[in-house]
């Protein structure tokens, strides 16, 4: 369930994935692991994404943390990155994170983190160091859980950077119609029209900005997600 639930996600289905969650929070009250609660807590952190509500979601990414990491398995300072990233762009502050991000991108070799710590540097105001950590990070897209949400990060970089929108907008394309969920719901950033979108107005093609924008809101009513729907019809 905690894995379904997060696909039906990606694909719209927003009922399914709450669903899914609230079947794997009742089955994981009968479950003593010390993963448990912080798996359950950081699919909560996904949902209030979703639901824009920011500061509900801050908070449950700290308790899932403070559990998560107290285990002997991978992924707390992932989350703590992904998180931490998520947050200070929602709420324009990524100056503040940017650092740290690209020194724990370093560290930790992921092309997931690297590639965010790009987006940051650059949406902060300094492309001259993100373009920096480009030529010493070699691009990789790996085929693993991050890679759907990995080409949409990419192409934050190529808007924030002014580089050709084109292949970005090629490489996303095929997931139109869904949501940017990564992993099993650990952040929903939202419609991947959204991004076509503005790599369609990058590419002077209005109309068809203006088809991935107008998507991006109907999916966002669809889902649930007034922010969404809002982030589309301000660039309409």
């Amino acid at each position: 369930m905690l894995h379904r639930g997060p696909l039906r996600l990606h694909l719209g289905d927003a009922a399914g994935f709450a669903d899914d969650l609230a079947a794997a929070t009742r089955l994981g009250s009968r479950l003593t692991g010390p993963d448990v609660r912080p798996h359950l807590l950081y699919q909560e952190t996904g949902r209030a994404m979703l639901a824009g509500r920011w500061a509900e979601a801050d908070r449950l990414s700290a308790q899932a943390h403070e559990l998560y990491q107290a285990t002997s398995m991978w992924g707390a300072e992932f989350c703590l990155m992904l998180h931490r990233f998520t947050f200070a762009r929602q709420q324009g502050r990524l100056a503040e994170v940017a650092d740290g991000l690209a020194a724990g991108a370093e560290t930790m070799r992921m092309p997931m983190l690297r590639e965010l710590a790009i987006v940051a540097v650059a949406e902060a105001g300094d492309p001259g160091e993100a373009r920096r950590l480009r030529r010493r990070w070699p691009e990789r897209l790996p085929q693993d859980w991050t890679t759907d949400t990995l080409v949409a990060v990419r192409a934050w970089a190529a808007l924030a950077l002014g580089e050709d929108p084109t292949i970005r907008y090629d490489e996303l394309l095929p997931y139109r119609g869904r949501q940017l969920v990564v992993g099993t719901a650990g952040a929903c950033w939202g419609s991947y029209d959204l991004v076509l979108g503005r790599l369609a107005r990058a590419m002077d093609r209005p109309a068809l900005a203006a088809e991935h924008l107008r998507a991006a809101a109907r999916q966002g009513e669809e889902i649930g997600s007034r922010w969404q729907v809002s982030a589309a019809e301000s660039l309409l």
